[in-house]
């Protein structure tokens, strides 16, 4: 029998007793929606360790999570703590050690003080032994709430008016820009593309031809996808790009670590992928490697696994990272101390003895060089 769906009347029902997450009602109506993918998963994935009764959290671990960089997650903080709906919390050396989870409301203006509900929802990011670890890989300060505004701004274009946006396409340049993106790209422009080429404009305050240029070199390396182009923007914006020029080093700096990796895992014929270059960014960001030690990471990945692997390249990055490898005579020294110590674990381990049974009970003779150099001219003489 055909079965059919009745548009007007579905339930939805649970067949599982698994643990579960609770997600407000107003935090989905009412700030769901205006945020960007990347800030509601970082609120969800806060609920998702509160529920779960381990209120210690890892920024760094939460990155490696989401593939995203701990610059993200820093924005991403601060974009919720704006909203009301969490406070970050410091101690004397201005440190973040501390989440306090808020009572989602309505009015996003409200007074940010935690209530009696929402006092009790703290989440630590760690033991009280490692907080300043944490505060440190995470280097997030407690600025005032103007200049969070200014230093930090949205993820994602707001909605823009007609007329904005009618406006913004009159200036002669804009205009310009907006028709070599559409060549670019390969298609017109929708109203978000717009709305993003506006948001580069207005709230980061970009050039038009340092707007120009990132849709240029995005498209080039196979990036077309405008969520590509702003996360690019963002991380400009961030490292405080604000001109062509600095656009321009920035991107030749890059583009020869990209280079240098591809060349090492022997990848040709594609681009990277948007997960691969997040690999390397972290590499070279938050590792802080030179390429020399990149290089030597891919080596011994394709040594070992006789493919491209960046997860396994980056664990091995990730490794050295925290036994403070700097430069290639560290690893020399590491790879000495492990053999060293390996010799010592086999010389240290007992000898196997022949055990002894009625097929071999009797003791085995010995032969040396002058043994087998009779037994070959006895040979020679039959």
């Amino acid at each position: 029998m055909k079965r059919g769906y009745d548009m007007t009347d579905i339930q939805i029902h649970v067949a599982t007793s698994h643990q579960s997450t609770c997600v407000s009602n107003t935090f989905i109506d009412c700030f769901m929606p205006d945020a960007s993918g990347e800030f509601v998963k970082i609120y969800l994935y806060l609920l998702r360790v509160l529920s779960s009764g381990d209120r210690h959290f890892n920024p760094s671990a939460m990155a490696d999570k989401f593939h995203y960089t701990e610059n993200d997650i820093r924005r991403g903080l601060s974009y919720w703590e704006q909203m009301h709906l969490l406070q970050l919390e410091y101690n004397d050396a201005n440190q973040l050690t501390g989440i306090c989870l808020l009572e989602p409301g309505q009015d996003e203006h409200k007074d940010p003080a935690p209530t009696e509900s929402s006092a009790t929802i703290k989440m630590m990011l760690l033991p009280s032994d490692r907080q300043d670890k944490s505060a440190a890989d995470l280097n997030v300060h407690q600025p005032k709430t103007e200049e969070k505004a200014l230093q930090i701004p949205p993820d994602e274009p707001r909605h823009y008016s007609p007329r904005q946006i009618a406006a913004f396409k009159k200036q002669d340049d804009v205009a310009e820009l907006l028709y070599i993106s559409e060549r670019y790209v390969g298609h017109p422009l929708n109203l978000t593309e717009v709305e993003k080429i506006l948001f580069w404009a207005e709230e980061l305050h970009f050039p038009v031809d340092m707007i120009e240029y990132l849709v240029e070199c995005c498209v080039e390396k196979g990036h077309p996808n405008f969520h590509y182009m702003n996360k690019v923007a963002l991380n400009w914006k961030e490292s405080g790009i604000s001109s062509l020029q600095e656009a321009k080093d920035s991107t030749n700096i890059h583009s020869q670590s990209y280079y240098a990796i591809m060349k090492a895992f022997g990848i040709s014929g594609r681009n990277l992928t948007e997960r691969e270059t997040a690999f390397i960014n972290k590499w070279t960001s938050s590792y802080g490697f030179s390429l020399d030690i990149i290089r030597e990471a891919c080596e011994r990945t394709i040594r070992n696994t006789g493919k491209v692997n960046f997860e396994y390249a980056d664990s091995i990055l990730g490794s050295w990272s925290k036994k403070g490898i700097r430069q290639l005579d560290d690893i020399a020294r590491l790879d000495e101390a492990f053999a060293s110590a390996k010799q010592a674990k086999v010389a240290s381990a007992p000898v196997a003895r022949t055990k002894t049974n009625r097929f071999h009970n009797f003791e085995q003779r010995q032969y040396d060089d002058d043994y087998y150099e009779a037994l070959e001219q006895q040979l020679l003489r039959k």
